[in-house]
């Protein structure tokens, strides 16, 4: 992955608006798709704008 189409755990977070510990549990169920790289878990962009709009969307 290049580094402008990922984030960190903690900048997915920031884009989110949730706690660390959250975009965790989402990678661990599979809801939000991830790859570790040495000790740095990388998340794509795309991944965090579709859980975006997700969350923006009227239930």
């Amino acid at each position: 992955m290049i580094r402008e189409a990922v984030y960190t755990i903690t900048e997915a977070a920031g884009e989110l608006g949730v706690e660390r510990h959250t975009i965790r549990r989402w990678i661990d169920s599979g809801k939000l798709p991830a790859e570790t790289v040495g000790r740095v878990v990388l998340i794509p962009r795309w991944a965090v704008k579709n859980l975006q709009e997700q969350r923006k969307a009227p239930r």
